[in-house]
């Protein structure tokens, strides 16, 4: 305990005057480190909490969607919603996607109104194409990745099957560079559940 005491007064207790450190003051500053350290990590699984969710409308793009606010973020003028890394800083990321090595985003959804895009897709990617339903929505998705990065288009079709609305889903996975490393990544099973969970709160005006 003498060994401990004099540890903690040359190491951690700084500038403090004290005689004897006890053993509960001991377990005072291990809960204090396992508290600190422990609360800079988010809990991923905390999204399925409806009272962590806010919503995003667009008046312009006529549409409003739901998002665990406590994990992702929003970009109105964009129209977009994305999970930003706090320290993760990666150069080959900043020349191929123009993101700053500081605003590294391991996932953002776009939302765009729009059909001229996604009829062009329907000519030119027709062998990337794949159903899909989420919710409500269904359509024709495309994706395309290439090292640890992707992007999946999912064109939204009306009744008619007449090309209404498109979401992008940008991402990157485990595969790129040493993100996994990283406490606040998304994992690739994680991303792929909370993106589904958002496209069924999509409601288009």
């Amino acid at each position: 305990m003498e060994k401990i005491d004099n540890f903690l007064e040359k190491n951690i207790l700084k500038g403090v005057k004290i005689k004897h450190v006890g053993f509960g003051l001991i377990i005072l500053i291990f809960a204090f480190l396992v508290w600190y350290f422990g609360a800079s990590k988010k809990e991923y699984t905390d999204f399925k909490n409806p009272n962590n969710w806010s919503t995003f409308e667009s008046s312009l793009a006529k549409f409003k969607v739901a998002y665990p606010s406590d994990i992702l973020s929003i970009d109105r003028n964009l129209g977009k919603i994305y999970h930003q890394l706090a320290n993760y800083k990666n150069t080959n990321l900043q020349v191929q996607e123009g993101f700053s090595p500081q605003k590294t985003m391991d996932m953002v959804i776009t939302f765009q109104r729009t059909g001229q895009r996604c009829d062009d897709m329907d000519k030119m990617l027709k062998p990337l194409a794949k159903e899909f339903k989420l919710g409500k929505h269904s359509g024709t998705q495309y994706e395309m990745a290439d090292e640890g990065k992707g992007i999946v288009y999912y064109c939204i079709k009306d009744s008619d099957g007449k090309n209404i609305f498109m979401v992008e889903r940008y991402y990157l996975n485990e595969s790129w560079g040493d993100i996994a490393n990283e406490p606040d990544f998304i994992k690739t099973p994680q991303q792929t559940e909370l993106f589904n969970k958002i496209i069924e709160t999509l409601v288009i005006n």
